[in-house]
Protein backbone atom coordinates (compact mmCIF):
# COMPACT_ATOMS: atom_id res chain seq x y z
CA UNK A 1 0.00 0.00 0.00
CA UNK A 2 1.14 3.15 -0.93
CA UNK A 3 -1.61 5.69 -0.81
CA UNK A 4 -4.50 6.00 1.22
CA UNK A 5 -7.55 7.66 1.80
CA UNK A 6 -10.34 7.77 4.06
CA UNK A 7 -11.33 11.57 4.25
CA UNK A 8 -14.31 13.07 5.45
CA UNK A 9 -15.94 9.31 6.29
CA UNK A 10 -16.97 9.80 10.34
CA UNK A 11 -14.40 7.25 11.34
CA UNK A 12 -14.01 7.22 14.97
CA UNK A 13 -11.65 5.54 17.38
CA UNK A 14 -7.43 5.38 17.65
CA UNK A 15 -5.15 5.64 14.43
CA UNK A 16 -4.30 2.23 14.53
CA UNK A 17 -0.79 0.94 15.45
CA UNK A 18 -0.33 -1.91 13.68
CA UNK A 19 -0.84 0.35 10.63
CA UNK A 20 3.28 0.77 10.94
CA UNK A 21 3.15 -2.66 9.15
CA UNK A 22 2.49 -0.41 5.58
CA UNK A 23 6.51 0.38 5.43
CA UNK A 24 5.42 1.37 1.77
CA UNK A 25 2.90 4.32 2.47
CA UNK A 26 3.80 7.73 0.58
CA UNK A 27 0.54 9.47 1.19
CA UNK A 28 -2.42 8.93 4.28
CA UNK A 29 -5.85 11.24 3.66
CA UNK A 30 -7.63 10.55 7.59
CA UNK A 31 -9.10 14.00 7.70
CA UNK A 32 -12.19 15.21 8.87
CA UNK A 33 -13.02 12.31 10.44
CA UNK A 34 -13.73 11.69 14.28
CA UNK A 35 -10.34 9.94 15.17
CA UNK A 36 -9.08 9.76 18.91
CA UNK A 37 -6.41 8.48 20.72
CA UNK A 38 -3.04 9.71 21.07
CA UNK A 39 -0.21 9.81 17.85
CA UNK A 40 2.10 6.40 18.29
CA UNK A 41 5.60 6.86 18.30
CA UNK A 42 6.08 4.09 15.95
CA UNK A 43 5.11 5.51 12.72
CA UNK A 44 8.21 7.42 12.97
CA UNK A 45 10.26 4.62 12.32
CA UNK A 46 7.85 2.38 10.37
CA UNK A 47 7.10 5.05 7.39
CA UNK A 48 10.13 5.60 5.71
CA UNK A 49 8.49 6.37 2.72
CA UNK A 50 5.81 8.90 3.85
CA UNK A 51 5.81 12.00 1.85
CA UNK A 52 2.19 13.27 2.55
CA UNK A 53 0.11 13.06 5.74
CA UNK A 54 -3.43 14.66 6.60
CA UNK A 55 -4.53 13.97 9.90
CA UNK A 56 -6.41 17.83 11.01
CA UNK A 57 -10.07 18.11 11.86
CA UNK A 58 -10.14 14.77 13.99
CA UNK A 59 -10.10 14.47 17.83
CA UNK A 60 -6.26 13.14 18.59
CA UNK A 61 -4.88 13.92 21.91
CA UNK A 62 -1.53 13.86 23.25
CA UNK A 63 2.05 15.33 21.93
CA UNK A 64 3.61 15.14 18.67
CA UNK A 65 5.93 12.59 19.06
CA UNK A 66 9.59 13.35 18.95
CA UNK A 67 10.22 10.03 17.22
CA UNK A 68 8.63 11.11 14.06
CA UNK A 69 11.68 12.93 13.13
CA UNK A 70 11.94 9.29 10.96
CA UNK A 71 9.60 10.50 8.56
CA UNK A 72 12.49 12.29 6.88
CA UNK A 73 10.49 12.28 3.70
CA UNK A 74 7.86 14.35 4.36
CA UNK A 75 6.32 17.32 2.19
CA UNK A 76 2.75 18.00 3.56
CA UNK A 77 2.13 16.76 7.31
CA UNK A 78 -1.33 18.86 8.32
CA UNK A 79 -2.71 18.11 12.49
CA UNK A 80 -4.67 20.60 12.13
CA UNK A 81 -7.81 21.52 14.24
CA UNK A 82 -6.97 18.37 17.23
CA UNK A 83 -6.39 18.63 20.30
CA UNK A 84 -2.65 17.96 20.68
CA UNK A 85 -0.78 19.33 23.44
CA UNK A 86 3.18 19.02 24.64
CA UNK A 87 6.50 21.07 23.08
CA UNK A 88 7.44 21.34 19.40
CA UNK A 89 10.61 18.91 18.99
CA UNK A 90 13.67 20.92 18.04
CA UNK A 91 14.64 17.46 16.12
CA UNK A 92 12.19 18.17 13.45
CA UNK A 93 13.90 21.09 11.82
CA UNK A 94 17.21 18.72 10.38
CA UNK A 95 14.68 15.89 10.07
CA UNK A 96 12.28 17.19 8.09
CA UNK A 97 14.45 19.01 5.10
CA UNK A 98 11.69 18.30 2.20
CA UNK A 99 8.97 19.76 4.53
CA UNK A 100 6.94 22.31 2.36
CA UNK A 101 3.56 22.90 4.23
CA UNK A 102 3.15 22.19 8.49
CA UNK A 103 -0.23 22.60 9.77
CA UNK A 104 -0.60 22.53 13.53
CA UNK A 105 -2.79 25.13 14.28
CA UNK A 106 -5.96 25.09 16.20
CA UNK A 107 -4.35 22.57 19.02
CA UNK A 108 -2.80 23.28 22.46
CA UNK A 109 0.65 23.30 21.73
CA UNK A 110 3.04 24.97 24.49
CA UNK A 111 6.72 25.76 24.68
CA UNK A 112 8.50 28.15 22.19
CA UNK A 113 9.02 28.00 18.24
CA UNK A 114 12.12 26.01 17.97
CA UNK A 115 15.53 28.22 16.11
CA UNK A 116 16.06 24.56 15.13
CA UNK A 117 13.34 24.69 12.50
CA UNK A 118 15.22 27.24 10.76
CA UNK A 119 16.61 23.92 9.12
CA UNK A 120 13.42 23.53 7.54
CA UNK A 121 14.64 25.05 4.32
CA UNK A 122 12.04 24.22 1.88
CA UNK A 123 9.06 25.35 4.18
CA UNK A 124 6.45 27.82 2.25
CA UNK A 125 3.53 27.54 4.34
CA UNK A 126 4.05 27.21 8.28
CA UNK A 127 0.17 27.41 10.27
CA UNK A 128 0.79 27.06 14.04
CA UNK A 129 -1.93 29.89 14.98
CA UNK A 130 -4.55 28.96 17.67
CA UNK A 131 -1.83 27.34 19.98
CA UNK A 132 -0.40 28.29 23.36
CA UNK A 133 2.98 29.28 22.35
CA UNK A 134 5.65 31.33 24.25
CA UNK A 135 8.76 32.59 23.49
CA UNK A 136 10.96 35.08 20.81
CA UNK A 137 11.02 34.32 17.21
CA UNK A 138 14.13 33.54 16.03
CA UNK A 139 15.83 35.90 13.64
CA UNK A 140 17.39 32.88 12.26
CA UNK A 141 14.04 31.99 9.96
CA UNK A 142 14.24 35.17 7.90
CA UNK A 143 17.11 33.72 5.81
CA UNK A 144 16.57 30.16 6.46
CA UNK A 145 12.78 30.19 5.48
CA UNK A 146 13.46 32.09 1.85
CA UNK A 147 10.91 29.99 -0.33
CA UNK A 148 7.90 30.65 2.76
CA UNK A 149 5.10 32.63 1.17
CA UNK A 150 2.67 31.95 4.09
CA UNK A 151 3.37 32.02 7.98
CA UNK A 152 0.84 31.76 10.19
CA UNK A 153 1.53 32.76 14.14
CA UNK A 154 -1.51 34.57 15.31
CA UNK A 155 -3.15 33.95 19.11
CA UNK A 156 -0.37 32.33 20.83
CA UNK A 157 1.44 34.27 23.39
CA UNK A 158 4.78 35.09 21.53
CA UNK A 159 6.93 37.90 22.65
CA UNK A 160 9.59 40.19 22.04
CA UNK A 161 10.28 42.31 18.29
CA UNK A 162 9.57 41.32 14.82
CA UNK A 163 13.38 40.75 14.13
CA UNK A 164 14.28 42.60 10.82
CA UNK A 165 15.91 39.53 9.62
CA UNK A 166 12.96 38.28 8.47
CA UNK A 167 13.08 40.83 5.45
CA UNK A 168 14.89 38.40 4.01
CA UNK A 169 11.75 36.16 3.50
CA UNK A 170 11.18 37.64 0.07
CA UNK A 171 8.41 35.78 -1.11
CA UNK A 172 6.05 36.27 1.82
CA UNK A 173 2.36 37.02 0.54
CA UNK A 174 0.10 36.18 3.89
CA UNK A 175 1.53 36.82 7.44
CA UNK A 176 -0.30 36.70 10.33
CA UNK A 177 1.33 37.58 14.07
CA UNK A 178 -2.04 38.89 15.55
CA UNK A 179 -3.08 38.10 19.08
CA UNK A 180 0.65 37.73 20.70
CA UNK A 181 2.56 39.70 22.64
CA UNK A 182 5.16 41.33 20.53
CA UNK A 183 6.36 44.68 21.38
CA UNK A 184 9.28 46.93 19.17
CA UNK A 185 8.72 48.94 16.27
CA UNK A 186 8.41 48.08 12.42
CA UNK A 187 11.07 47.83 10.48
CA UNK A 188 11.11 50.00 7.22
CA UNK A 189 12.66 47.10 5.39
CA UNK A 190 9.83 44.92 5.24
CA UNK A 191 8.42 47.96 2.45
CA UNK A 192 11.17 46.68 -0.08
CA UNK A 193 12.09 43.02 0.64
CA UNK A 194 8.24 41.82 0.70
CA UNK A 195 6.91 43.03 -2.49
CA UNK A 196 4.31 39.99 -2.81
CA UNK A 197 2.71 40.75 0.07
CA UNK A 198 -0.73 40.76 0.36
CA UNK A 199 -2.46 40.08 3.69
CA UNK A 200 -0.37 41.41 6.60
CA UNK A 201 -1.69 40.84 10.15
CA UNK A 202 -0.23 42.27 13.14
CA UNK A 203 -3.15 43.74 15.42
CA UNK A 204 -3.66 43.23 18.89
CA UNK A 205 -0.07 43.47 19.99
CA UNK A 206 2.32 46.45 21.88
CA UNK A 207 4.41 47.36 18.65
CA UNK A 208 5.48 51.14 18.84
CA UNK A 209 6.65 53.53 16.33
CA UNK A 210 5.30 55.02 12.89
CA UNK A 211 4.19 52.94 10.44
CA UNK A 212 7.15 53.24 7.80
CA UNK A 213 6.58 55.34 4.96
CA UNK A 214 9.23 52.75 3.51
CA UNK A 215 5.70 50.44 3.57
CA UNK A 216 4.50 52.18 0.30
CA UNK A 217 6.38 49.62 -1.42
CA UNK A 218 4.40 46.95 -0.42
CA UNK A 219 2.47 47.80 -3.65
CA UNK A 220 0.22 44.60 -3.62
CA UNK A 221 -0.79 44.76 -0.05
CA UNK A 222 -4.93 44.47 -0.10
CA UNK A 223 -5.21 43.93 3.49
CA UNK A 224 -3.85 45.48 6.33
CA UNK A 225 -4.71 45.42 9.45
CA UNK A 226 -2.61 46.73 12.40
CA UNK A 227 -5.19 48.06 15.11
CA UNK A 228 -4.89 47.72 18.65
CA UNK A 229 -1.01 48.55 18.93
CA UNK A 230 0.52 51.58 20.46
CA UNK A 231 1.88 53.14 16.75
CA UNK A 232 2.08 57.00 16.92
CA UNK A 233 3.57 59.59 14.18
CA UNK A 234 1.32 60.62 11.30
CA UNK A 235 -0.14 58.96 8.23
CA UNK A 236 2.13 58.97 4.90
CA UNK A 237 -0.02 60.74 2.08
CA UNK A 238 2.49 58.22 -0.14
CA UNK A 239 0.17 54.99 0.99
CA UNK A 240 -2.47 56.44 -1.46
CA UNK A 241 -0.88 56.03 -4.57
CA UNK A 242 1.40 53.06 -3.50
CA UNK A 243 -1.41 51.15 -2.43
CA UNK A 244 -3.72 50.64 -5.44
CA UNK A 245 -5.25 47.21 -4.74
CA UNK A 246 -6.20 47.68 -1.26
CA UNK A 247 -9.53 46.63 0.53
CA UNK A 248 -9.06 46.51 3.43
CA UNK A 249 -6.90 48.72 6.39
CA UNK A 250 -7.22 48.94 10.05
CA UNK A 251 -5.21 51.03 11.87
CA UNK A 252 -7.95 51.79 14.42
CA UNK A 253 -6.85 52.09 18.70
CA UNK A 254 -3.14 52.97 18.03
CA UNK A 255 -2.00 57.06 18.74
CA UNK A 256 -1.78 58.43 15.42
CA UNK A 257 -1.82 61.82 15.00
CA UNK A 258 -2.30 64.52 12.03
CA UNK A 259 -5.06 64.74 9.00
CA UNK A 260 -6.37 61.81 7.10
CA UNK A 261 -4.14 62.20 3.93
CA UNK A 262 -6.33 63.54 0.91
CA UNK A 263 -3.99 61.09 -1.27
CA UNK A 264 -5.36 58.45 -0.03
CA UNK A 265 -8.62 58.37 -1.48
CA UNK A 266 -6.55 56.37 -4.46
CA UNK A 267 -7.03 53.12 -3.27
CA UNK A 268 -10.22 53.26 -4.74
CA UNK A 269 -10.78 49.74 -3.87
CA UNK A 270 -11.04 49.85 -0.22
CA UNK A 271 -13.70 48.33 1.33
CA UNK A 272 -13.37 48.93 5.04
CA UNK A 273 -11.17 51.19 6.55
CA UNK A 274 -10.70 51.75 10.34
CA UNK A 275 -8.96 54.58 11.68
CA UNK A 276 -11.28 55.04 15.33
CA UNK A 277 -9.18 55.77 18.70
CA UNK A 278 -6.61 57.83 17.71
CA UNK A 279 -5.81 61.12 17.81
CA UNK A 280 -6.04 62.32 14.05
CA UNK A 281 -7.01 65.67 13.05
CA UNK A 282 -8.43 68.43 10.38
CA UNK A 283 -10.97 67.80 8.15
CA UNK A 284 -12.49 65.11 5.66
CA UNK A 285 -11.37 65.34 1.85
CA UNK A 286 -14.32 65.37 -0.24
CA UNK A 287 -12.27 63.50 -2.72
CA UNK A 288 -13.32 60.16 -0.55
CA UNK A 289 -16.94 59.89 -1.57
CA UNK A 290 -16.02 59.83 -5.27
CA UNK A 291 -12.78 57.93 -4.79
CA UNK A 292 -14.20 55.00 -2.96
CA UNK A 293 -17.30 53.60 -4.40
CA UNK A 294 -16.56 50.38 -2.96
CA UNK A 295 -16.48 51.63 0.72
CA UNK A 296 -18.49 49.30 3.32
CA UNK A 297 -16.99 49.78 6.07
CA UNK A 298 -15.87 53.17 7.47
CA UNK A 299 -15.09 54.35 11.05
CA UNK A 300 -13.71 57.18 11.97
CA UNK A 301 -14.93 58.26 15.73
CA UNK A 302 -13.24 59.10 18.49
CA UNK A 303 -10.75 61.21 16.82
CA UNK A 304 -11.02 65.55 16.62
CA UNK A 305 -11.87 65.66 13.28
CA UNK A 306 -13.53 68.95 11.74
CA UNK A 307 -15.72 70.07 9.13
CA UNK A 308 -18.56 68.88 7.56
CA UNK A 309 -18.44 64.82 6.94
CA UNK A 310 -20.63 62.52 9.55
CA UNK A 311 -18.50 60.55 11.99
CA UNK A 312 -19.17 59.78 15.65
CA UNK A 313 -17.54 62.21 18.71
CA UNK A 314 -15.79 64.74 16.18
CA UNK A 315 -16.95 68.27 15.85
CA UNK A 316 -18.75 67.90 12.19
CA UNK A 317 -21.59 69.85 11.21
CA UNK A 318 -24.11 70.64 8.44
CA UNK A 319 -26.90 69.35 7.24
CA UNK A 320 -27.72 65.08 6.48
CA UNK A 321 -27.54 65.21 2.74
CA UNK A 322 -31.00 63.45 1.40
CA UNK A 323 -28.98 61.63 -1.01
CA UNK A 324 -27.23 59.27 1.58
CA UNK A 325 -30.48 57.59 1.20
CA UNK A 326 -30.21 55.87 -2.31
CA UNK A 327 -26.65 56.03 -2.14
CA UNK A 328 -26.08 53.57 0.89
CA UNK A 329 -28.73 50.37 0.24
CA UNK A 330 -26.24 48.18 2.39
CA UNK A 331 -25.69 50.53 5.14
CA UNK A 332 -26.78 48.74 8.49
CA UNK A 333 -25.11 50.55 11.22
CA UNK A 334 -24.77 54.53 10.72
CA UNK A 335 -22.70 56.46 14.19
CA UNK A 336 -23.14 59.97 13.70
CA UNK A 337 -24.02 60.85 17.72
CA UNK A 338 -22.27 64.09 19.36
CA UNK A 339 -21.60 65.96 16.69
CA UNK A 340 -23.44 69.65 15.71
CA UNK A 341 -25.15 68.79 12.54
CA UNK A 342 -28.21 70.45 12.01
CA UNK A 343 -31.61 70.45 10.22
CA UNK A 344 -34.31 67.67 9.49
CA UNK A 345 -33.75 63.78 9.57
CA UNK A 346 -34.38 63.22 5.71
CA UNK A 347 -37.20 61.35 5.02
CA UNK A 348 -35.49 60.06 1.77
CA UNK A 349 -32.97 58.41 4.57
CA UNK A 350 -35.85 55.77 4.57
CA UNK A 351 -34.03 53.90 1.37
CA UNK A 352 -31.80 52.42 3.83
CA UNK A 353 -33.74 49.40 3.67
CA UNK A 354 -31.17 47.20 6.18
CA UNK A 355 -30.54 49.88 8.80
CA UNK A 356 -29.97 48.01 12.36
CA UNK A 357 -28.38 50.34 14.34
CA UNK A 358 -28.69 54.39 13.93
CA UNK A 359 -27.35 56.55 16.35
CA UNK A 360 -27.88 60.60 15.68
CA UNK A 361 -27.90 61.48 19.84
CA UNK A 362 -26.89 65.27 21.13
CA UNK A 363 -26.43 67.23 17.66
CA UNK A 364 -29.33 69.90 16.95
CA UNK A 365 -31.52 68.37 14.10
CA UNK A 366 -34.57 69.89 14.21
CA UNK A 367 -38.32 69.57 12.12
CA UNK A 368 -40.30 66.27 12.31
CA UNK A 369 -40.09 62.56 11.93
CA UNK A 370 -40.74 60.77 9.11
CA UNK A 371 -43.86 57.96 8.99
CA UNK A 372 -42.63 55.96 6.24
CA UNK A 373 -39.30 55.25 8.48
CA UNK A 374 -41.67 52.52 9.74
CA UNK A 375 -42.03 50.12 7.15
CA UNK A 376 -38.96 51.43 5.52
CA UNK A 377 -36.52 50.09 8.36
CA UNK A 378 -38.00 46.68 9.31
CA UNK A 379 -34.25 45.80 11.04
CA UNK A 380 -34.24 48.34 12.96
CA UNK A 381 -32.49 47.49 16.28
CA UNK A 382 -31.31 50.39 17.91
CA UNK A 383 -32.80 53.81 17.12
CA UNK A 384 -31.19 56.88 19.44
CA UNK A 385 -32.64 60.29 18.55
CA UNK A 386 -31.97 61.63 22.20
CA UNK A 387 -31.25 65.29 22.66
CA UNK A 388 -31.93 66.65 19.78
CA UNK A 389 -34.62 69.44 18.61
CA UNK A 390 -37.77 67.23 16.63
CA UNK A 391 -41.19 68.55 16.72
CA UNK A 392 -44.44 67.21 16.15
CA UNK A 393 -45.68 63.74 17.10
CA UNK A 394 -44.19 60.12 17.39
CA UNK A 395 -45.70 58.54 14.03
CA UNK A 396 -47.93 55.45 14.95
CA UNK A 397 -46.60 53.78 11.44
CA UNK A 398 -43.48 53.01 13.57
CA UNK A 399 -45.00 50.31 14.83
CA UNK A 400 -43.81 48.48 12.17
CA UNK A 401 -40.30 48.52 13.52
CA UNK A 402 -40.82 44.83 14.56
CA UNK A 403 -37.11 43.74 15.66
CA UNK A 404 -36.85 47.61 17.43
CA UNK A 405 -34.98 46.86 20.73
CA UNK A 406 -34.10 50.45 21.79
CA UNK A 407 -36.18 53.91 20.90
CA UNK A 408 -34.26 56.45 23.36
CA UNK A 409 -36.23 60.21 21.99
CA UNK A 410 -35.62 62.13 25.26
Amino acid sequence: MEELGFEDDSFTGPLPKEWAKMSKLRKLFLHVNKLTGTLSSNFGNAWPAMEDLFLSFNRFAGPLPSEWAGLRRLRLLHLATNKLTGTLSPSFGAAWPAMEELHLHSNGLTGPLRKEWAKMGKLRRLRLDGNKLTGTLSPDFGAAWPAMEELHLDSNGLTGPLPKEWAKMGKLRNLRLDGNKLTGTQSPDFGAAWPAMEELMLYKNGFTGPLPEEWAKLSNLKKLYIHANKLTGTLSPGFGAAWPDMEELNLGTNGFTGPLPREWAKMDKLKKLHMNKNTLTGTLSPDFGTSWPAMEELRLYENGFTGALPQHTNKLSGTLSPDFGASWPAMETLLLHENGFTGPLPEEWARMGRLKNLYLRVNKLTGTLSPSFGAAWPAMENLNLRTNGFTGPLPKEWAKMSKLRLLVLE
